[in-house]
């Protein structure tokens, strides 16, 4: 198995850079501006690059930037000022907020106390790390939920006995995947495709959307499902093969809340309340970053535990997928490729919304969730343009679904931090992960039909 992806990811690279080579030298397609065929080639020697992760997705990011002017796409003022788009301080701001409950234990404390409402059936302990995982994921990045959460599922099996590879072990540690994976696209919190998402729609079509526009849409979807995830636990756990002896979790006293876990408790309402009630006044990058340094201000945090926590390689990553979206669309590759994409569907709308959701839960197995959404973007924005599809449908129907990644630990970080715990292989998670695949994009088609245009956007 490992030596088959080897070979893939070889051959991956291998055509990504034979076709950078073919539209940069030979320019086959003579309607088509040179720096249209150049952003063409850029764009297959990219998607080969953060699809094989040859180079890390920092490097590649920074790549990016030094291609666009060398290859007359932009300019190299055009492009290095993309880095500071609002979505890269917004995700910053993000980083930061995250960093504060982890540094002070509150995240902890608020995944224990909630389990103990769980505990005395397995079954309900099993939807309560789901639970748990899910709502984490609302607030912070789910690859900090799943580490924070990680320990504390590990100290659960321990109490209740259960042995490696048993069916309750392999649901217990996907569960905990599952809930921060689907709590994660359920606000712009969760990860950092939304905010990227929301960005490049900004820079492409000047739209806006605000934090709770942006929930109104992605929530139901989450809670969905989220629904039949809890659903799936139910069946599975009722086909178990073995019984568990049922410990209860131990009572744990906690110390009354310390100073700067209450300080971050009140950062986090400020910063909530300005995302939902004074967007439109105060842009969500603003209020991120205001939040930010409030816990630098209270002392609750400093700049090394910023250095610690905050992903920097990911936010040079997240500047050089606005960069390249934002290239793609100006020079015209986009709506080429829109064009070739919509040969397949016709002219309706609805099926190139549902290709391309299916398109972005695809990728997002094989490759950084962020990634697939940095990539399929600029396609659906030229696919908008070319077909007056609104771009909102377009980023929502690829974002959304960018973000459920259930088979692969490659996916996304939750699936790689429970799969760590080795109760389960990847066979398991194929075999559990695909039902939830197909399920969340049935959903998803539903939301698309008859939900969206009731919130305002028409298909």
């Amino acid at each position: 198995m490992v030596e088959m992806f080897s070979r893939i990811r070889k051959g991956i690279l291998l055509l990504g850079v034979f076709l950078f080579l073919f539209f940069v030298f030979v320019h086959p397609i003579p309607s088509l501006s040179m720096e249209a065929q150049n952003n063409i080639g850029l764009f297959f020697l990219i998607a080969s690059l953060w699809t094989t992760n040859y180079l890390p997705l920092p490097v590649t990011g920074l790549l990016i930037f030094v291609l666009l002017p060398v290859l007359k796409i932009l300019s190299p003022s055009d492009s290095f000022k993309l880095l500071g788009n609002r979505a890269v301080f917004f995700i910053l701001g993000a980083f930061i907020l995250s960093t504060g409950l982890l540094r002070t234990g509150l995240a902890r404390r608020i995944a224990l106390n909630f389990l103990k409402i769980f505990r005395d059936d397995f079954l309900k302990t099993l939807r309560g790390v789901f639970l748990i995982a899910f709502i984490l994921s609302l607030f912070m990045p789910e690859h900090a939920t799943a580490a924070i959460l990680l320990p504390v599922v590990l100290e659960i099996t321990h109490i209740l006995s259960i042995k490696r590879g048993s069916r309750e072990g392999k649901l217990l540690f996907l569960s905990l995947a599952w809930g921060a994976v689907i709590g994660g696209i359920g606000t712009m919190l969760g990860g950092a495709r939304a905010p990227l998402a929301v960005g490049m729609l900004y820079e492409t079509f000047g739209i806006k959307m605000s934090f709770i526009k942006w929930s109104l849409f992605a929530l139901p979807v989450a809670l969905a499902v989220g629904g039949i995830a809890i659903l799936f636990q139910t069946i599975f756990v009722r086909k178990a093969d073995e019984k568990i002896t049922l410990n209860k979790l131990p009572e744990q006293k906690f110390p009354p809340l310390k100073r700067e876990e209450k300080y971050v408790i009140i950062v986090y309402l400020i910063t909530l309340f300005l995302w939902v009630f004074l967007n439109k006044y105060i842009p969500l990058s603003l209020s991120a970053l205001i939040g930010a340094i409030l816990l630098f201000a209270t002392r609750t945090v400093k700049w090394k535990d910023a250095q610690d926590y905050v992903n920097w390689g990911v936010i040079i990553m997240y500047g050089g997928a606005i960069a390249l979206g934002t290239s793609l669309v100006k020079s015209g590759a986009a709506t080429w490729f829109a064009s070739s994409i919509i040969s397949f569907t016709g002219n309706n709308p609805f099926l190139i919304l549902a290709l391309l959701s299916l398109f972005s839960i695809f990728l997002t197995e094989f490759m950084s969730n962020t990634a697939a959404v940095a990539l399929l973007l600029p396609i659906g924005f030229g696919i908008s343009q070319s077909f007056s599809i609104t771009p909102i449908a377009v980023t929502l129907a690829i974002t959304i679904p960018g973000g459920l990644a259930f088979m692969l630990p490659v996916g996304t970080p939750p699936n790689a931090i429970a799969y760590s715990a080795g109760y389960y292989s990847i066979k398991d998670s194929v075999k559990y992960g695909v039902l939830l695949n197909i399920s969340s994009w049935f959903i998803l088609l539903l939301f698309i039909k008859f939900l969206w245009p009731l919130l305002g956007v028409k298909i």
